[in-house]
């Protein structure tokens, strides 16, 4: 019975923290557009690296942050970029290559169909998150947040070596499951910072 509620507690925080990602994501593609269809593998996985050491920094640090962002706003960004890098992996966008060859693919974007890829992707990670919560028996929550924001460095250093080296590795390992799981932890994460406060 415990099990089933804590799945239950987790599956309502994915939706209400994808939730609030979804409309992060929704005002910026109407403000900029799918700009991000440019990025290149390498530098949207920069991007994770980037708010993931910010928040390493954080951690470790005594004294108060200098800018505005919280650990929430940045772990709402991990996972959007998570989620973008999972449309990119289902092949449904075009190619970071196309849209520098024809910038009109910008303006002419689908903003219901991109939204829907979102969707697809984001419940991609959902249902990965669910089947390892039930074999894990919600180990994370016994997990340090300094431990989840090491392990979510190493697997965004995990696919830049993929990347890197071109790589193949099995399905269960590669680049989209290490982004489902860093969405995961993300979830993990503020859900432990919840509790805390």
């Amino acid at each position: 019975m415990c099990i089933m509620s804590c799945i239950l507690s987790m599956e309502a925080l994915f939706d209400e923290t994808l939730g609030v990602c979804r409309a992060i994501f929704e005002k910026k593609l109407l403000d900029y557009g799918p700009t991000w269809l440019v990025f290149r593998w390498i530098s949207l996985i920069d991007q994770i690296w980037i708010k993931l050491r910010r928040l390493r920094t954080l951690e470790q640090s005594d004294t108060p942050a200098r800018v505005a962002d919280t650990p929430a706003d940045e772990y709402h960004g991990v996972i959007n970029y998570c989620v973008i890098g999972l449309m990119k992996a289902s092949g449904a966008l075009p190619g970071d290559d196309a849209v520098l060859e024809d910038p009109d693919l910008l303006r002419t974007h689908n903003a219901a169909a991109l939204l829907a890829c979102y969707d697809d992707a984001a419940a991609q990670a959902r249902a990965l998150m669910l089947r390892k919560n039930h074999d894990y028996g919600d180990a994370w929550r016994g997990m340090a947040v300094p431990s989840i924001t090491d392990q979510m460095l190493i697997k965004t250093l995990r696919v830049k070596h993929i990347l890197l080296t071109c790589r193949t590795v099995p399905e269960a390992d590669g680049i989209a499951a290490q982004l489902s799981d860093m969405v995961n932890y993300c979830l993990f994460s503020l859900a432990l910072l919840a509790d805390e406060s």
